[in-house]
């Protein structure tokens, strides 16, 4: 994700859950540390905890995993 892209998606993120977006970008910043030891593998977490919190279906999840795969989502470093 570009800086640009980045900042959409704290703001969506903050926006649809109510936390303040010093706390999404620090999740985001702890998933690009998992990401670098774990790879995609890191991403099951917190698809997982989408899933349970009904903010994902388990078809959406799935296809946000693909992505993240197939590196239509960039998680590397910034």
């Amino acid at each position: 994700m570009n800086p640009e892209q980045e900042e959409i998606v704290v703001q969506t993120v903050s926006g649809m859950l109510g936390v303040d977006e010093t706390e999404v970008r620090a999740a985001l910043d702890q998933l690009r540390a998992d990401y670098a030891v774990q790879g995609p593998a890191a991403f099951d977490p917190w698809l997982e905890k989408a899933v349970q919190a009904g903010i994902l279906t388990q078809d959406e999840a799935g296809a946000l995993r693909t992505a993240v795969e197939q590196g239509g989502i960039n998680l590397g470093p910034r």
